[in-house]
């Protein structure tokens, strides 16, 4: 006779180092639900199942896959974070401390967690920044890349400078980075666990700061000055 079909599949990937996971229908979920684990990280997993993410062994796989399973067969919306009420603001909020943060489990799991220099600039890049900002105020699920484009100009130095935006002054392209980096950041997260959302940041790189490192050579007379008895003192 036959053998059944498997529920699962968890092969190792190329490198040999992680896992994939594969649900099939003889699972007892829909294929629509087996089709988005298809060929699927670990690390995809919701935040419950955090434990689960980073497989060492075959065995460690196989009971992450069962618990998947289990977990998809009682969820209501499987694998969905995006409500009709939920707007960008709200979202990025969520990690700017480290209770209720979506990224703090995933973090820990991989013995990197939050330290309180990262949640505190989190915090004041959301307040300053993007809290106020109409970019805040669209439903994530409905945000589109030229939303996010126009978010980015709204914060160019050059426009910041130009038109005092909101009577705060962006420090430069430093700070502009990592405030792109940040939301960049939360959105991936988001798109972990509702895979066929578009994120609108996705194709958008954040800016880099050309003038960084860039300093004036001495001239031939400051050089020779340099050595001049007495410039230098030691102690």
């Amino acid at each position: 006779m036959p053998r059944p079909p498997k529920p699962f599949t968890t092969p190792r990937r190329s490198d040999y180092k992680t896992f994939q996971i594969t649900l099939n229908p003889s699972c007892g979920l829909s294929s629509a639900i087996c089709n988005q684990w298809k060929r699927r990280s670990f690390q995809d997993f919701p935040p419950e199942l955090a434990q689960y993410r980073y497989p060492k062994t075959k065995s460690a796989a196989e009971a992450g896959a069962f618990a998947l399973i289990e977990y998809l067969k009682k969820a209501d919306e499987p694998v969905r974070v995006l409500t009709d009420n939920l707007l960008i603001g709200a979202w990025l909020k969520k990690f700017t401390c480290i209770e209720g943060n979506p990224r703090s489990a995933r973090n820990i799991a991989t013995n990197r967690p939050y330290s309180v220099n990262t949640i505190t600039r989190y915090e004041g890049h959301y307040r300053i920044y993007i809290k106020d900002d109409p970019f805040a105020k669209i439903p994530i699920y409905e945000a589109e890349e030229s939303d996010a484009l126009e978010f980015i100009s709204r914060l160019a130095p050059k426009n910041m400078d130009r038109f005092n935006y909101k009577n705060k002054k962006l420090a430069g392209t430093n700070t502009l980075e990592k405030i792109v980096k940040f939301i960049r950041m939360a959105f991936k997260e988001c798109q972990k666990t509702h895979s066929k959302w578009h994120n609108p940041f996705r194709d958008i790189d954040p800016p880099k700061n050309t003038q960084k490192g860039n300093r004036d050579a001495l001239t031939e007379d400051e050089m020779v000055k340099l050595f001049t008895p007495n410039v230098l003192l030691y102690s």
